[in-house]
């Protein structure tokens, strides 16, 4: 298909249940990250991006990052089919007293009243920030869920922010939804 990528990946992704986007790195001029900027926003579906190096495994060992935003809640309920084959299910929740909403406590209980077992835990940001600490929590795992751009586009690139941290550095295979 010709045409500038951003719409044309926006646009097909919407009748795709899942949109898959590599990862472009630590380039910070790297289209990629242009592209799955407007898949977020504009195509009306999960993203899966997937790390510089393919895994081993995907989704046996799952790590779901809780914020209690609207953007956590869709991204929750984006990796619900994947919870079946999963062996391990672990919310995380960075606890920056920042945002209200459902506690992680109660997203575990949505999950378990699915059916599912999952962990959860309660952490403190490390000096480096949210994005740091979700992706060292999320190191051993083989795919981390999450909401995305829950603060504005603005301020997320004037400020920087943890969708743009994770994006840049994430190793392991990374399910958003904003």
């Amino acid at each position: 298909i010709a045409g500038q990528p951003e719409p044309i990946v926006c646009q097909r992704a919407r009748v795709a249940d899942v949109c898959v986007i590599g990862a472009g790195g630590n380039k910070s001029n790297d289209s990629t990250s242009a592209i799955v900027e407007a898949a977020l926003f504009d195509s009306g579906r999960p993203v899966l991006v997937a790390p510089p190096e393919p895994p081993q495994s995907v989704g046996g060992n799952l790590v779901i990052a809780w914020n209690r935003t609207a953007a956590a809640a869709r991204a929750l309920n984006a990796a619900m089919p994947l919870f079946g084959k999963a062996e391990r299910i672990r919310l995380v929740y960075v606890d920056t007293g920042a945002k209200a909403g459902p506690s992680a406590e109660e997203a575990a209980a949505y999950v378990e009243r699915h059916g599912f077992s999952v962990e959860t835990e309660t952490i403190k940001p490390g000096g480096k920030g949210v994005g740091d600490s979700l992706l060292r929590y999320s190191q051993n795992a083989d795919m981390l869920v999450m909401g995305a751009y829950s603060h504005s586009r603005l301020r997320e690139v004037v400020l920087g922010g943890v969708t743009r941290h994770v994006l840049a550095n994430a190793q392991v295979p990374v399910l958003m939804v904003h």
